[in-house]
């Protein structure tokens, strides 16, 4: 699906956006979760929904786990070919979901997302990516991501872009609809600023990193591997219930009863990890 240029300048770049990935259907689906999520009464006793006060109004503004908190069904997202051959290409190996998140941003909200990598990777061990699909438009100069183009290669003084002793001169921001997605890297320097002229953007994030990298992280739960891979194979079977003959699907079926985690979604996500520091300027 990706290209060996497109390859080559997401290794140069950081980031790139593709066009038309997600279709309609997905959309209205994923639309109608994320609207029945914010209508959710017990935010605060759930520690995935993560909630910012503007004044006297509280806004949810990300949820963790968001396959967690939906229909089973949805999964079939994460399990169909387009985004397992994307994460394949790019990482360059076999891969497994490590995060899924469903992030709000609300009109007015004053919730300014400062420059920022979202961690530094010490393992070196193939690429890591995240994956944006977009369920609205975000339009250039409206509270969208902004990038500094090839700032993943290595940790950097964030206070240096705050302040303004860094230019911007590389700053990219896309204008995107609808059903596109942005893939970066975690580690390219990023923010993004108050929306104004809509009432909300919604954008579901999937991190991907290949196993290998998965197994060279000595912090993490011995059965976190286990648990994705497990995710997996659940969203695999989503996606075939959806979009596969009988014969297939019975035969996966026989497969998915005889793994008892596969089945139990909520164990996949009891599996957690150790708080990952994101890379911010934290001077006065």
């Amino acid at each position: 699906m990706l290209s060996k240029i497109q390859i080559s300048n997401f290794d140069r770049d950081g980031v790139f956006l593709i066009k038309n990935v997600i279709n309609k259907e997905h959309l209205i689906v994923l639309k109608n979760s994320a609207k029945n999520l914010l209508m959710t009464k017990d935010t605060n006793v759930c520690a995935d929904f993560s909630v910012f006060s503007s004044g006297k109004n509280e806004y949810v503004n990300r949820i963790m786990n968001f396959h967690r908190h939906v229909p089973h069904s949805q999964l079939a997202l994460l399990g169909g070919p387009v985004l397992e051959k994307i994460s394949q290409q790019l990482c360059d190996g076999d891969v497994v979901p490590t995060a899924d998140m469903m992030i709000f941003k609300h009109q007015g909200q004053q919730a300014r997302i400062p420059w920022h990598q979202d961690f530094i990777d010490e393992v070196k061990v193939g690429r890591i990516i995240a994956i944006g699909i977009y369920l609205d438009d975000s339009n250039v100069n409206d509270g969208g991501v902004q990038f500094i183009k090839g700032s993943h290669k290595r940790k950097e003084d964030l206070c240096a872009f705050e302040h303004g002793a860094k230019q911007e001169a590389d700053k990219l921001e896309f204008n995107v609809k609808a059903g596109d997605i942005i893939i970066h890297d975690p580690m390219i320097v990023h923010r993004s600023n108050t929306l104004l002229g809509q009432s909300m953007r919604r954008t579901l994030y999937y991190e991907f990193r290949t196993i290998e990298h998965v197994k060279q992280q000595t912090s993490w739960p011995d059965d976190f591997l286990s648990s994705r891979k497990a995710l997996m194979k659940m969203a695999r079977h989503q996606y075939l219930k959806c979009n596969s003959d009988s014969k297939l699907l019975k035969h996966h079926n026989e497969q998915l009863v005889n793994d008892e985690k596969a089945i139990n979604l909520a164990s996949i996500y009891d599996v957690s990890l150790p708080k990952i520091v994101a890379n911010y300027c934290r001077c006065e």
